[in-house]
C-alpha cells in the first residue's frame, strides 16, 4: 500500500486507495471518465433501470464527464459529455474553449454551447459577459484568441453579449437556458448585476 508522511504528525502513514479512476479511451485521447471503489455509490435506490444506465459492463460508474490521462498520469477533465458538440465532424469540448476565452482581457465570464446548423452539424455560440459593458469584445478577436491556443474549428461561430449568465439551482451556468436562447426558443438574457 502507498505511504506518505503526515503533514500534521510527521509520522509515516499508510494511504488507502478509496477509488479508481479510468478513462474509456486510449492514453491521451478524450473519453468517458469512469470510477469505482468503496466510496462510489452501488446504485439508485429501487431504480434498477437507472442503475444499469449509470454503470458499464465492467462495474464502473460512468460519471457523465469527459477527460483524458495526461502524460504525468493525472486526470484532465475536458467537460461534460452532454456539453460536447460536433462541428463539421470534429468533437468540440466547450470547457477548453471557455478556458481560453476566460483569459481574454475583455471577457469577465463566458459559456459556450453548441447549436444545430445546416451542413456543418453544430456550431459554437459564445455567451460573453464583457469586462466593460461599454467596450465588449468582437467575435473575430475572440475567434483569433481561440485559434492561437486551439484548433481553428473550435473557435466560436457566434457571439452573444449578455449582462450575466443564467444559473441553475446549484449556481452552475444553465447551459440548457443558453442553448434555448441560442436556438431562438426563448430569451434568457439577464440584466447585469448592480
Amino acid at each position: 500500500m502507498p505511504a506518505h508522511v503526515s503533514p500534521l504528525s510527521g509520522e509515516l502513514e499508510t494511504v488507502q486507495q478509496l477509488m479508481e479512476v479510468s478513462v474509456a479511451a486510449p492514453p491521451g485521447e478524450v473519453g468517458p471518465i469512469r470510477v469505482r471503489g468503496g466510496c462510489v455509490m452501488r446504485g439508485y435506490w429501487n431504480e434498477p433501470e437507472l442503475t444499469a444506465e449509470a454503470f458499464d459492463d465492467e462495474g464502473w460508474l460512468v460519471s457523465g464527464d469527459l477527460g483524458y490521462i495526461r502524460e504525468d498520469g493525472n486526470l484532465a477533465i475536458a467537460g461534460r459529455a452532454s456539453d460536447m458538440y460536433i462541428r463539421g465532424g470534429y468533437n468540440v469540448y466547450p470547457a477548453e474553449v471557455e478556458a481560453v476565452l476566460a483569459l481574454h482581457p475583455k471577457v469577465a465570464s463566458v459559456s459556450v454551447v453548441g447549436v444545430p446548423a445546416p451542413r456543418i452539424g453544430e456550431i459554437g455560440v459564445a455567451f460573453v459577459v464583457p469586462a466593460d459593458q461599454g467596450e465588449p469584445p468582437a467575435l473575430e478577436e475572440l475567434r483569433q484568441a481561440v485559434r492561437t491556443e486551439l484548433a481553428d474549428y473550435k473557435a466560436p461561430d457566434r457571439l452573444e453579449i449578455v449582462g450575466r449568465l443564467p444559473v441553475n439551482a446549484m449556481l452552475k451556468v444553465d447551459k440548457n437556458a443558453l442553448r434555448a436562447q441560442a436556438r431562438g426558443a426563448g430569451s434568457y438574457a439577464l440584466p447585469a448585476l448592480p
